[in-house]
């Protein structure tokens, strides 16, 4: 358009050469038109491809900055060292060593073999399996330290050989930062139609199964972070209930009892 900067003919060549041939997306153009219109729908994951690289320069990603600063502030001269050092030790499959402080303040030593790094929650995380054992830890990278890659023979460097999961397959069933597809339970919550989108539009990933009954909505979906999901219900007080299961009933009293010990008068 007019005062974009952008000639006609350059955005004609992209969507011949890019869009048409390499991604095989059918484009509606017509000659002396500057109207450009998509065929048909595109595929999901292609679109999900396609909004990922057009949102890095359309939208404003301030968590991710947020994140970002408050892990360079932490590690001012390491921060990119300790970022490259994580990745092609997980592209050349070497296992890492660390240091790493826990939500009790305990200093602990870990080994695991990195998976990847993924930001959630307004965090930035280190995914790995700890050295030995079946289970995948996540570990907030601002509390990483002393971090080493393990090579047993640098003729020979051991090569660990795990079926690596992508971010995606691992947070599958998460509304959070916890992942873990071994511990995915069914759950139903219940909520006031009034407060529905809030409720809905953060668990549109999950694919829920929703049933209006009366003043209720009811939601059932398949999630790993019980202790998440009460957590987000809170805030909306006697508006939304937990249905099943049990236990996760269980959870949430124990979170109100829990919190209720420093407000009683």
């Amino acid at each position: 358009g007019e005062g974009c900067g952008i000639a006609v003919k350059a955005v004609a060549d992209y969507i011949g050469k890019y869009l048409k041939g390499q991604l095989g997306v059918d484009i509606v153009t017509q000659r002396g038109s500057s109207k450009t219109w998509l065929a048909e729908d595109i595929d999901q994951d292609m679109l999900g491809r396609l909004l990922g690289v057009y949102s890095l320069f359309v939208v404003d990603d301030s968590q991710r900055e947020q994140v970002l600063r408050v892990f360079a502030d932490r590690n001012p001269r390491r921060a990119l060292w300790i970022l490259a050092r994580i990745y092609f030790a997980v592209k050349t499959r070497k296992s890492i060593s660390f240091t790493y402080t826990n939500t009790r303040n305990e200093r602990k030593e870990y080994t695991i073999n990195p998976y990847f790094t993924a930001f959630r929650n307004n965090g930035l995380y280190l995914v790995g399996k700890l050295i030995g054992k079946s289970d995948i830890r996540r570990f907030v990278l601002n509390r990483v330290e002393n971090l080493e890659i393990i090579d047993d023979n640098i003729d020979s460097p051991r090569r660990f050989a795990d079926a690596i999961p992508t971010a995606e397959e691992f947070f599958a069933g998460s509304l959070g930062a916890y992942g873990n597809t071994k511990e995915i339970v069914e759950m139903t919550i219940r909520y006031k139609k009034d407060v529905r989108l809030r409720i809905e539009d953060s668990l549109a990933h999950l694919g829920p199964d929703i049933a209006e009954k009366e003043e209720w909505v009811e939601s059932t979906f398949r999630v790993s972070d019980v202790r998440t999901v009460c957590s987000q219900l809170l805030y909306l007080g006697s508006d939304a209930e937990i249905v099943s299961p049990p236990s996760a009933r269980d959870q949430m009293r124990a979170l109100l009892a829990d919190a209720l010990k420093v407000y009683t008068l």
